[in-house]
Order: structure tokens, then C-alpha cells, then sequence
């Protein structure tokens, strides 16, 4: 999802400091390369993922959601 990408680089975030943030914050194990390739389009978002990124970026979930 290039939306991801855009949203992250807007932040000033390389995507090994977005995992960081996004584990610390959430306390969660997220890895480097579940990142690339959910930005890359690679592999689909789980749902709860997705809210989680929606909620981190302050985002509308509704213009994230897969159809």
C-alpha cells in the first residue's frame, strides 16, 4: 500500500524507527520485513494491523480498508 509508504515518510520515519515506535507503543513484535512488505504490497494487512497503523498515523481507517 504506497499510502503507507507516503504516511511514514510524512513522519520523518525510516522504516527500522517506525518498528520501534510501533512495538514500543503497541507492544508488539513487528519485524523490518512485514513493513517492506506491506508497503511494497507483498503481502495483505491483517485487519488489526491495519487499525493499529490507522490509529499510530491518526488516519481514517476507511481509506486504508481493502474492498
Amino acid at each position: 500500500m504506497e499510502i503507507l509508504t507516503d504516511l511514514r515518510e510524512e513522519k520523518h520515519l525510516s522504516i527500522s524507527k517506525l518498528v520501534i515506535l510501533l512495538n514500543d507503543k503497541y507492544e508488539k513484535n513487528y519485524k523490518i520485513y512485514q513493513i517492506i512488505n506491506w508497503e511494497n504490497g507483498h503481502e495483505q494487512i491483517p485487519q488489526k494491523d491495519l487499525e493499529l497503523l490507522c490509529d499510530y498515523y491518526e488516519y481514517p481507517i476507511e481509506k486504508l480498508s481493502y474492498s
